[in-house]
């Protein structure tokens, strides 16, 4: 199993979850921007480098790394201008961004420890 696959398949059950309980607009995995497919390959590989991490600190790392890269925050998210409104405290943003988090995790955990999925099995490697 590669680790895009994963990256792909946690991308659409929160894109379910986006749907259908919070009505938030998920396009489709093909129609990502290539940075957001990264994104979610480097969440996927987080989790994966170990398992006991916890998404406030995920949420820590992608805040630093968003930071580095010229982001500050606002109110509203403005991508051409380099705001968004999620940097922030995790515990501080919505529960319901709060909860995509922790399903996004919550699939990792079950693909490692309820499937059995060996981590030596998944390929990290991602084409980027």
């Amino acid at each position: 199993m590669k680790v895009e696959d994963i990256a792909r398949m946690l991308y659409m059950t929160v894109r379910a979850y986006a749907a259908t309980v919070v009505n938030w607009e998920y396009r489709e995995w093909e129609k990502l921007f290539d940075y957001e497919r990264r994104d979610a390959v480097r969440e996927v590989k987080f989790f994966l480098k170990d398992p006991k991490r916890d998404v406030e600190t995920y949420h820590h790392a992608w805040m630093a790394r968003q930071i580095m890269n010229g982001w500050t925050y606002d109110k509203e998210f403005d991508p051409a201008a380099k705001k968004h409104h999620y940097l922030k405290n995790f515990r501080e943003l919505p529960l319901e961004y709060q909860f995509k988090d922790h399903l996004f995790k919550s699939a990792i955990d079950i693909l490692l420890n309820t499937l059995k999925i060996p981590l030596e099995d998944i390929d990290l490697e991602y084409e980027e």
